[in-house]
């Protein structure tokens, strides 16, 4: 019985292959990571890829992927991304985040997980995020502001760095009181 099963399986055609997505070259990936700011795996980078294909239309479909990439911007990354996650891209966020908020928040954990909440409600909390992807945000604020919704809206990582040094500059003595 073994050898009759081993018969039929030998010849019965092989079942097509799966066609495979577009491995992400290393070189694409790092490019999307870097002008980002943040870390994305290869299923990420094909959705952010995407979306740009989607954006530039037929005009771009015979182009590569890392030549695709070098000539979006960085907020045409950032719309990709957002665009991929289903949230508003926030491609500045100077004079958004509500100063007395920020205080309230440790900037190590900001800077860690690449977030800084914007604006605060009874009921929401706005936060403007460099990886929709990244759930740190979420369980910061969850265990700080456990009533509120939380929104999200993507920026660069570049714009949340600038917030949070903003803030750590800001928070400390004045050079008056230093003397």
């Amino acid at each position: 019985m073994n050898q009759t099963t081993s018969t039929i399986r030998s010849s019965a055609p092989a079942a097509p292959a799966a066609p495979a997505a577009p491995a992400a070259t290393a070189t694409s990936l790092d490019l999307v990571s870097q002008s980002l700011g943040v870390t994305l795996n290869r299923t990420l980078h094909g959705l952010i890829l995407d979306q740009l294909r989607l954006a530039a239309g037929a005009q771009q479909t015979d182009i590569s992927d890392e030549a695709l990439i070098r000539k979006s911007s960085k907020v045409r990354l950032l719309g990709a991304m957002a665009k991929a996650a289903n949230l508003p891209a926030f491609p500045q966020l100077k004079g958004l985040p509500d100063a007395e908020l920020l205080a309230q928040c440790d900037p190590a954990s900001l800077a860690r997980g690449l977030f800084v909440p914007l604006r605060r409600s009874a009921e929401q909390i706005l936060l403007a995020v460099a990886n929709p992807w990244d759930y740190r945000a979420d369980d910061y604020c969850e265990a700080r502001f456990p009533t509120e919704e939380i929104l999200k809206v993507v920026t660069l990582a570049s714009e949340i760095s600038t917030v949070i040094e903003g803030t750590t500059s800001s928070s400390g003595p004045s050079r008056a009181d230093l003397d």
